[in-house]
């Protein structure tokens, strides 16, 4: 008797609680709950995968295509270089770079040899970096040249023995580089003082003799990607090979609407795991083509889109304001997308609305797809699978995850579905901790429940459906009080959402003396729409829906919302706009 008799023989048998009746099993086949988990690197498991596609292009980038075969060869080129390089099983390798090929390179061949790849964001401060690369006790650096001025105390200081500076467009042919550093003044030209060249550092590899493949051990740190930081330092992430390959195991059972040959649009940075597992290696063992960019703004993404004609694209909620405003978009033929994934932010429902029916006045016969996750469970937990697409739903929980919502006690009592509470992971993407100083912070989001599961508290508030889809309904840390009573941001923003003059929302608390905290709603308008009007409009939306602790103190009409890195809304710089009432 399979795991899905034993858990539902029976209708009669439902007992009401999401982690037991498990109702979004009817959208799956059987076979798609057979997740077996490889047991080695995540490169051997990319390996296995796209072995099969050598010829077929895997990269394309500025023009340049990689193949498979290229690509495997240039993975082990670096992984010969970083063994004369002195790296050693379980050492940390600490990478700065964006999406561009020896990024992917680098990663792959850091796993290959068994080390760990420290992945850091190039837009970070450079004491954030600085501090990152110390913590992690790292002997090779590889940076981006533009940003190794961040790195130069340490190479001063010889904490890093060996930094290497690799140029954006390392891959390109001398010509093309050429012309490009003639059209943009602002590229490095020569290396730094002290810094190793991408090129010296691969000709170390030439002498290498020594075995590249590590042996594998199981549970083993294998990445450290870090959180988005906006509320605080970044903290790092611990992934194993294990706990990625078991994405790509989950993603291979339901996969993209698209075959062998299809294109991505990658976009999402290699410092996250949204970027790593959903936007480079998952494509890759499905045989996909990435369509590589190494920075794209929000604004950016359309003109993009029309140019590459990617066949899949994995973004965040804010890119879709850019499509909808763009004016070569309006007569554009999208007949070429095959799936538009969204995930990192909550996608409002009008928002969702509008543009499934954008895609469809522009011959596109698809709907959003919209994913759930965090970087805590390797960013990916859920997703939108086609006939589990509910209009204002995240989707269902992936085949081998478990999903549900647990009151605020001692006890984490799991809550019926349709109760709300916060939104709990269960399965084989659970992170394995947090890095360095960030590792005491691991018991405040992994809780051991009472039957010894493991489960990742996301701090979301949310409820799971009778057909097993999950809704989000709010953020615990954005919740706040007002004079006495629970505010909830995300419930007022939904319904300023209604309003049809409205494009977007934030809604904050502001200190107080009297109430605690008051309420400040940031709204953006359509089309130039009259702020008075609108503002009599949601003021009585509001009033007929909402209670009147909820009733927004004050609103700010603003022009467009501040975002964060990720393209989420950054409600910290929102505070810090707001003016005192």
């Amino acid at each position: 008797m399979t795991d899905r008799q034993t858990d539902r023989q029976t209708e009669d048998k439902l007992t009401g609680f999401p982690s037991i009746d498990k109702p979004w099993i009817k959208y799956y086949k059987e076979d798609q709950f057979d997740i077996s988990i490889p047991q080695c690197s995540i490169y051997e498991c990319m390996y296995s995968y796209a072995k099969t596609y050598a010829q077929e292009i895997a990269i394309e980038f500025l023009g340049k295509k990689i193949t498979y075969d290229q690509l495997f060869s240039k993975i082990e080129e670096v992984a010969k270089s970083l063994k004369m390089a002195g790296v050693k099983q379980g050492e940390i390798v600490s990478v700065c770079l964006p999406n561009i090929p020896e990024a992917i390179y680098t990663l792959y061949a850091i796993n290959r040899i068994g080390a760990i790849a420290n992945m850091l964001d190039v837009r970070c401060a450079e004491r954030v970096l600085v501090a990152s690369v110390l913590e992690a006790h790292s002997n090779v650096l590889i940076t981006l040249d533009s940003v190794s001025d961040k790195f130069s105390s340490l190479k001063k200081n010889n904490d890093v023995k060996i930094i290497v500076s690799v140029s954006a467009i390392e891959s390109l042919n001398p010509i093309l580089k050429k012309l490009i550093r003639l059209k943009n003044k602002n590229l490095r030209l020569s290396c730094p003082d002290g810094f190793m060249t991408w090129k010296y550092f691969l000709s170390l590899g030439d002498n290498n003799t020594e075995e590249l493949d590590a042996e594998f051990v199981k549970d083993a740190d294998a990445i450290i990607a870090y959180t988005g930081g906006t509320t605080g330092e970044p903290k790092g992430v611990i992934g194993t090979n294990e706990t990625v390959n078991s994405v790509v195991e989950m993603e291979l059972k339901v996969g993209f609407n698209g075959a062998v040959r299809d294109s991505i649009l990658v976009i999402a940075p290699p410092w996250t795991y949204y970027g790593i597992c959903n936007s480079i290696n998952v494509p890759l063992c499905m045989g996909l083509k990435l369509l590589l960019v190494p920075k794209v703004g929000a604004d950016e993404l359309p003109d993009l889109t029309l140019k590459l004609k990617p066949n899949h694209i994995v973004s965040v909620p804010s890119a879709l304001l850019a499509f909808l405003d763009n004016q070569a978009m309006q007569k554009a033929d999208l007949s070429f997308l095959k799936s538009f994934i969204l995930g990192a932010d909550k996608l409002d429902e009008s928002l969702e609305k509008e543009f499934n029916l954008f895609l469809s006045k522009h011959n596109c016969n698809i709907k959003l797809s919209k994913g759930y996750g965090m970087t805590e469970v390797m960013a990916a937990a859920a997703y939108s699978k086609a006939n589990a697409n509910d209009l204002g739903s995240v989707g269902i929980p992936y085949p081998g995850n478990i999903i549900s919502t647990f009151k605020d006690d001692k006890d984490y009592t799991e809550c019926r579905i349709r109760e709300v509470g916060e939104i709990a992971i269960c399965g084989p993407t659970l992170m394995k901790g947090y890095f360095g100083n960030a590792k005491t912070q691991d018991s405040e989001i992994i809780k051991v429940h009472k039957d010894g599961t493991k489960w990742i508290h996301t701090g979301d508030l949310g409820h799971v459906g009778e057909d097993g889809r999950i809704y989000i309904d709010g953020r615990l840390k954005r919740m706040f009080v007002r004079n006495g009573y629970k505010v909830f941001p995300a419930s007022i923003e939904n319904c300023i959402m209604k309003c049809d003059e409205v494009q977007q929302t934030a809604v904050i608390a502001v200190k107080d003396e009297n109430y605690g905290n008051i309420t400040k709603a940031f709204v953006v308008l359509k089309n130039n729409a009259d702020s008075d009007s609108v503002k009599k409009e949601l003021v009585k939306n509001i009033a007929d829906e909402l209670y009147d602790y909820e009733y927004p103190d004050n609103y700010e009409f603003v022009d467009k919302l501040p975002l964060t890195g990720m393209g989420k809304i950054d409600y910290k710089k929102l505070e810090n706009m707001a003016k005192t009432i």
